[in-house]
């Protein structure tokens, strides 16, 4: 499954930030509570060159990210089939690509790093993803997250409790919440090109500035393994 590419337009904000944003996300849009909150789990993976790492850094226009996303309630119960993501960026644009792997369906707190590995090569088609011979996972995100969407397609998240943990080794069992917590919340919205022009209006009153913001970068860095501002 391939999304079509969009404009993704991230925020980090504090507390009063946040209550200022979600004032004006009530006031001055239509956007509406889409699902109720989830828990979003992330492993992401590199090759032994952190190749993934390096394009990000040097701000290569044209670079994938992989990663293994699935979900939990509020109960840490876990949701549905997890799902293999590439995130394609082309510039200031992006897409996902993702394929579902059934056999860790209610399996990944009890599955080994190296049989979530073996289970993705067995279920993703050959020719479908880029290098998947090296992966190696290299960091854990998991954070609250909640879902906005406008009558008009602005779709808009707000994501804390944002926990790393960088330490999985291939025999390991995933430990659950990550070790290093971030305090500030992460705001994106993500809508179609089309709608460049409106979406900047919309926003111009906030007075906010984007960032450019990795979570996969911030949790190596929480970790002294990158360096990333």
């Amino acid at each position: 499954m391939s999304d079509k590419y969009r404009y993704e337009i991230k925020f980090i904000l504090n507390e009063i930030a946040l209550s200022r944003f979600l004032s004006w996300l009530y006031t001055s849009t239509n956007c509406r509570k889409k699902h109720p909150e989830r828990i979003v789990n992330s492993i992401y993976f590199d090759d032994v060159s952190y190749s993934s790492v390096k394009d990000n850094l040097a701000g290569i226009p044209n670079r994938v990210k992989t990663r293994l996303r699935w979900y939990q309630n509020e109960k840490k119960c876990q949701i549905g089939v997890p799902i293999l993501e590439q995130k394609i960026k082309d510039s200031r644009l992006g897409r996902k690509s993702s394929i579902p792997i059934h056999s860790l369906e209610n399996a990944m707190f009890s599955s080994t790093f190296s049989t979530m590995i073996h289970n993705i090569k067995e279920e993703v088609p050959h020719d479908h993803f880029a290098a998947l011979e090296y992966l190696i996972p290299t960091l854990h995100v998991s954070y609250s997250r909640q879902y906005y969407e406008s009558n008009n397609g602005l779709r808009i998240t707000i994501d804390d409790n944002i926990k790393f943990d960088s330490h999985l080794s291939l025999h390991d069992i995933l430990s659950g919440e990550g070790k290093v917590s971030y305090r500030s919340k992460i705001v994106e919205l993500k809508f179609d090109p089309s709608m460049k022009n409106y979406v900047s209006d919309l926003i111009r009153p906030l007075s906010l500035t984007p960032v450019r913001n990795s979570k996969y970068l911030t949790g190596l860095a929480m970790f002294g393994q990158v360096y990333y501002l």
